[in-house]
């Protein structure tokens, strides 16, 4: 069983209430932050249940001091627990928004499907700032990384979907002898 990050006990509890935080949520990989959005703690490369993160907008915060492996693992995970948003910001200056989660379906049926984390890594459409080099290599880091270090949902989806698929046809032809 994968362990809560440091404050997410009690993010959990706010969830089991009916209660969100009004404002972003930040998940630290670097310890405190002087911010005053509410945030979670996480060593580098500890492997933590996000799942309090569902639906919520989020920015996963790291310096180039965490090794990208932890970082990439840290989103993945984040990612699973589908939040509203996610971004990836660094100390150092460099952001990238990393997607949303959208509901994707599943089978023929129209009525069934789950939201997932849609990918969609590009460079914070910040105004307050000028594009940085960093965020846009950034950003191409983390579309190569899709697929490997970074699970691709939908992918997967469209796996589960052509399975489906395959077994109501399978279906079909021994229900009518036919097709």
């Amino acid at each position: 069983m994968k362990r809560l990050p440091r404050n997410g006990e009690n993010l959990l509890r706010m969830r089991r209430n009916g209660l969100r935080p009004d404002e972003l949520v930040l998940a630290s990989l670097v310890g405190s932050l002087g911010y005053c959005n509410y945030t979670l703690y996480s060593d580098p490369g500890m492997v933590c249940d996000w799942s309090m993160l569902a639906g919520l907008e989020v920015e996963l915060v790291a310096s180039t001091a965490v090794p990208l492996a932890a970082v990439l693992r840290a989103l993945a995970d984040i990612a699973s627990s589908v939040p509203a948003s996610m971004s990836l910001a660094y100390l150092e200056g460099a952001r990238v928004d990393c997607g949303r989660s959208r509901f994707i379906l599943e089978s023929i049926n129209p009525n069934a499907g789950r939201m997932v984390f849609d990918w969609w890594p590009l460079q914070a459409n910040d105004p307050t700032k000028i594009l940085t080099p960093d965020s846009t290599h950034l950003a191409q880091r983390l579309w190569r990384e899709l697929g490997g270090a970074l699970p691709a949902p939908c992918d997967a989806a469209l796996h589960r979907l052509k399975l489906m698929v395959e077994k109501e046809v399978r279906r079909g032809r021994n229900n009518s002898g036919q097709y």
